[in-house]
């Protein structure tokens, strides 16, 4: 059985993502009260209830949510053991401590979102997604990565990932693997981001 992914916030490197990424949620926020004069909105879906939802549904259907740190942090053990391998703990540190929609924001490339769990069900549904492309990684021998983001248009054919190994930001082509590095370390990357509206 191999080691348990090692629990995030245990090291200073998942602090210092957990530190990057809560720098980069204030200032979505901070935007969001500067430009519309409120937290940020959407269409409330009462089939996906969210720790981040923070007031009723108006007469348009739209609620105000806010990223919500998350108590305990979220756990990737399962798919490290479902693989025989250890997930890099920047990624972990990455998705386990914050439940948040989707953050849309700009680096120097282009335009992209960043992915999150909404609430406890979606990081389930997050953790099977990523062990579907983990799976489909290792059918076509390829190294395993992460994936963090999406890219701007909604049918890009690329999106963001960590790579495993080094920890590396990449930018990765869905289905061939191509990858071009954006960032030596998840820090530096969000780092490298702005917020944006929608």
């Amino acid at each position: 059985m191999p080691p348990p992914t090692q629990p995030p916030g245990k090291s200073a490197s998942a602090e210092l993502v957990v530190a990057a990424l809560e720098d980069i949620q204030q200032r979505f926020v901070e935007l969001h009260r500067a430009q519309r004069g409120g937290p940020p909105r959407q269409p409330f879906d009462p089939d996906w209830p969210s720790p981040c939802q923070c007031s009723a549904a108006d007469a348009d259907g739209l609620i105000d949510w806010l990223p919500v740190r998350r108590q305990p942090p979220g756990s990737f053990d399962n798919i490290a053991h479902a693989l025989g391998i250890e997930l890099h703990p920047d990624a972990c540190a990455y998705y386990a401590h914050h439940y948040s929609d989707a953050l849309p924001t700009s680096h120097p490339r282009g335009e992209l979102n960043l992915l999150a769990a909404w609430s406890e069900r979606d990081f389930a549904r997050l953790q099977e997604n990523l062990l579907g492309h983990l799976h489909a990684q290792r059918r076509e021998k390829r190294p395993p990565t992460l994936f963090i983001a999406t890219c701007e248009p909604d049918d890009s054919a690329f999106f963001i990932s960590i790579d495993n190994a080094s920890g590396a930001v990449l930018l990765e082509e869905v289905g061939r693997g191509s990858k071009e590095v954006l960032a030596d370390s998840l820090v530096e990357f969000l780092q490298q981001l702005q917020p944006r509206l929608t």
